[in-house]
């Protein structure tokens, strides 16, 4: 939090701070905390994509109003940044080529490590000489005594967002700030109320900043992936329908079957023969499994020792923002920890290759991985379907 973070700047020269203004309320309460605390702080609006949505409306427009408004209502220097070369290049063709590949990315946690936390901390450093840039994000950082930085939960345990942070590297983390951090999402609101503060109440942005708030994301995918018909089936090999696309479809999904009055969910997929595998029963043995394996982890601080030992690491696990946590055990199968051998202490219902899945100690974000493999599911193996699972 600010509070904590900024005591230690009083022999310092006052820190220059860029605020990442979204145009909602958690960040601007972070530029009034900052600003509070005596900073001199600069507001950033970041864009990264360039379209109109069906009624010819910039979709960001509404979002960079809001944001200089907040400026010029904190009376803080506002500048606006493009982003949208680099965010194509380095988020968004990668998730199109994964949906093409029938897995399923994380664009947030992409954008959080290759544009916010590096090309926008880059450029605030760069151009507008700032020392530090802060985010509305809830998280915490902690410094150990080796000066490298833990990332923490926030205090919010709803809200935390720290499943979107877990890929950030050391150095970055070491110039980021979560000023409500330590904050309930209720006593940001209090204090951008107390402020005037005109989006106090508006709403937590959710979905990705390139579909829109009116679109369907897959009416979205198919401007960019065409939509290619392909039987769905059962495990009795029977066809019962036909679907638009590997691509458009994760597992646990419902499927949409036309004349069909069971429920039906998508329990594999297979790009090459463009057929998906579907079962009636939202519980069905195939959706669920004990392990799997994962590729290119990110550790906040340094792989730990615990991965090369015998038994593994014991710790919990998110595999999705905003569920609970599961316990796991974690094997490192190469020697600097990047590929992981996951093995679950309850079953797992839906995991898909290309998410991220996050790992915890107590408060404490240890980093995250891309799933890479599921391990055979319930149904392969010939076991019923678990009595609990997450």
């Amino acid at each position: 939090g600010a509070i904590t973070l900024f005591r230690k700047f009083s022999v310092l020269s006052r820190p220059r701070v860029a605020v990442g203004l979204s145009g909602g309320v958690d960040s601007s309460v972070a530029a009034h905390l900052l600003k509070k605390e005596g900073c001199e702080v600069l507001g950033v609006y970041m864009k990264n994509w360039d379209s109109v949505d069906e009624y010819g409306f910039c979709t960001g427009e509404k979002d960079y109003q809001d944001a200089r408004h907040i400026a010029n209502h904190l009376q803080i220097p506002f500048f606006e940044v493009n982003f949208v070369k680099q965010y194509w290049v380095d988020v968004f063709e990668g998730m199109l080529n994964d949906y093409q590949r029938g897995i399923t990315p994380n664009p947030d946690i992409l954008c959080n490590r290759e544009i916010k936390f590096k090309q926008l901390l880059n450029y605030v450093q760069e151009k507008l000489g700032a020392d530090y840039l802060a985010t509305g994000h809830y998280a915490r950082k902690r410094e150990k005594q080796n000066g490298q930085f833990e990332l923490l939960c926030g205090t919010d345990a709803i809200k935390d967002q720290t499943y979107f942070l877990a890929e950030i590297t050391q150095s970055a983390l070491k110039k980021a700030l979560f000023p409500v951090g330590n904050l309930l999402k209720s006593q940001v609101r209090e204090i951008a109320n107390s402020l005037g503060i005109h989006v106090a109440q508006k709403r937590s942005s959710r979905g990705l900043c390139f579909v829109g708030k009116r679109n369907r994301f897959d009416e979205f995918l198919a401007q960019y992936i065409k939509p290619e018909e392909g039987p769905y089936v059962t495990y009795s090999k029977k066809v019962i329908g036909s679907h638009k696309g590997t691509s458009y479809y994760t597992i646990g999904q419902g499927a949409r079957l036309k004349d069909q009055t069971d429920k039906w969910y998508i329990a594999e997929k297979d790009p090459d023969t463009n057929t998906i595998v579907v079962v009636n029963d939202w519980s069905h043995p195939a959706l669920f499994v004990d392990s799997l394996r994962t590729c290119n982890a990110s550790w906040i601080t340094e792989p730990p020792s615990a991965l090369f030992h015998p038994n593994g690491l014991e710790c919990e696990y998110r595999i999705r923002h905003q569920t609970r946590r599961g316990k796991c055990r974690v094997k490192g199968l190469d020697e600097n920890g990047s590929d992981l051998q996951v093995e679950f202490s309850v079953a797992l219902r839906c995991g898909s290759e290309g998410q991220h899945i996050v790992f915890y100690s107590d408060e404490i974000c240890l980093g995250g991985a891309t799933v890479s493999c599921l391990g055979p599911s319930y149904h392969s193996r010939g076991i019923p379907k678990p009595l609990t699972y997450f």
